[in-house]
């Protein structure tokens, strides 16, 4: 059973259908943040004080293992700097995988709300990310969930033309997960917009970041390429980022965003197209699909103004609003019961209260 999963998505179906409308632009009913509150509480509980859940949880506890024992920070870290660091501190308090499991889930919870927030249906966007970014990725990937969350944190300075904290927000994102790099290069264009001479400093920046971390990058793609390890319904994760991408490309003109977020979605959307294109010639290819994660962004930040763009924007629009929470149940309901390495999330069980559902 997956009660307790089903529960989570229901939840923030519930508000998303009834403490969301559009007026113009699109409006919180009255109490709906207090709820935001209690929701995001709930997953800080839920998340955090997991047991056992996950399919990296033995990975992790060796991570903490490692840590535990360590003198200082002298243990093999690999890039993930910020998440030894977690383990360390964890470890001189004799706070467990626990104590690690609820800092991360803190880190998590805040980079991912705020950039919900930014977008027009914050319900929604919880909706969409339950099924697989918050069950399957935060509580099964955590430094990469960590990196994507951060990583999507970054995104709304676009909006800001704050391009420079784009980038500093990547790079703290990259030491969670050192994957996410390959997205600093997509503000280029941005600077390029201001002047020459930018575009050429980030250059030289890129590549010296490249440089420092380039035999940790090396090793990694060794890993990936070399014991070619794939990665079952990493195509069926692609598609689900191609339709979002096309529905932006088609439809670019009907959302009502600043020129230059246009700009940065429109790239994310080619490259969800590239990806998609690469897995039908290297199928499961788990480097493609590791990557792909990041996307996860794409879909919600469609999804959540596919309402208005399609629909009305003085209108509630619920028949989309449904459509969307329809597809996503699917999306759980079948990662649920169908993915090869669901078991490792079920049941779900808690420090807090023992369960085991």
């Amino acid at each position: 059973m997956a009660l307790e999963y089903y529960f989570l998505f229901l939840v923030a179906s519930f508000f998303s259908l009834t403490y969301e409308y559009e007026n113009k632009v699109v409006k919180q009913k009255k109490g709906s943040y207090y709820f935001h509150s209690l929701f995001i509480f709930l997953l800080i509980l839920f998340i955090g004080f997991r047991y056992k859940v996950g399919g990296d949880w033995p990975s992790y506890s060796i991570y903490y293992y490692q840590a535990q024992f360590a003198n200082g920070l002298d243990f093999n870290t690999g890039n993930e700097v910020s998440y030894v660091l977690i383990n360390y501190i964890s470890s001189l308090l004799s706070g467990g995988i626990l104590l690690v499991n609820i800092i991360c889930t803190i880190i998590f919870i805040y980079f991912f709300y705020n950039f919900i927030i930014t977008l027009p249906r914050p319900w929604l966007g919880l909706v969409i990310a339950i099924p697989y970014f918050i069950i399957v990725i935060s509580m099964g990937f955590v430094r990469q969930g960590l990196a994507i969350a951060i990583f999507m944190y970054a995104i709304t300075f676009i909006k800001k033309r704050k391009l420079k904290t784009y980038i500093f927000f990547t790079l703290l994102a990259s030491t969670f997960h050192l994957s996410v790099i390959i997205f600093i290069p997509l503000i280029l264009l941005q600077f390029l917009y201001k002047n020459i001479l930018s575009t050429f400093l980030i250059l030289i920046f890129i590549t010296i970041i490249f440089y420092i971390n380039y035999d940790s990058i090396l090793a990694k793609a060794e890993n990936y390429f070399i014991s070619e390890m794939t990665s079952d319904g990493s195509l069926i994760r692609s598609l689900m980022n191609l339709i979002p991408a096309l529905i932006f490309i088609l439809f670019m003109k009907r959302f009502r965003i600043e020129k230059n977020e246009k700009l940065f979605w429109f790239q994310l959307s080619i490259i969800a197209i590239i990806f998609s294109l690469l897995l039908i010639f290297y199928p499961n290819f788990t480097i493609i699909d590791r990557f792909g994660y990041y996307l996860i962004s794409l879909q919600i930040f469609v999804f959540t103004f596919l309402p208005g763009v399609f629909g009305k924007y003085n209108k509630k629009n619920k028949i989309w609003v449904i459509l969307i929470i329809f597809y996503y149940f699917l999306v759980l309901l079948i990662w649920l019961n169908f993915a090869s390495h669901s078991y490792a999330w079920i049941p779900y069980k808690s420090y807090l209260f023992n369960l085991n559902w």
